[in-house]
């Protein structure tokens, strides 16, 4: 009996179309396919499909934060890994967020 193999997705929401070409090089050789999200709503619907692993954000974009503390709140999607990726620019975001009493 021959199994299908198991499709594996990481999403990405993000701006920079050199980033999607970076993590695919290093990602899709282990069966890692990536798909970018054109907004947060639809990233969020995209982390229940079968085989989603993680999500990569951008951390500067202002959905990015609220976006994350949505998915923690999900306990249908406790499996599922967010990477941040930052700038400089996105360090003051991140400390007012990890301080911020709404996060999750």
């Amino acid at each position: 009996m021959t199994t299908q193999p198991t499709t594996r997705t990481a999403l990405l929401l993000h701006t920079d179309p050199k980033l999607v070409g970076t993590l695919r090089s290093y990602l899709e050789p282990h069966g890692v396919s990536i798909e970018v999200a054109p907004d947060a709503d639809a990233l969020f619907d995209k982390l229940h499909a079968p085989g989603t692993l993680l999500a990569f954000l951008d951390a500067g974009l202002p959905v990015a934060l609220p976006t994350c503390d949505r998915v923690r709140r999900a306990s249908e999607l406790d499996h599922i890994q967010l990477v941040l990726l930052s700038s400089h620019a996105a360090g003051p975001r991140l400390v007012q967020h990890w301080f911020s009493p709404l996060r999750a």
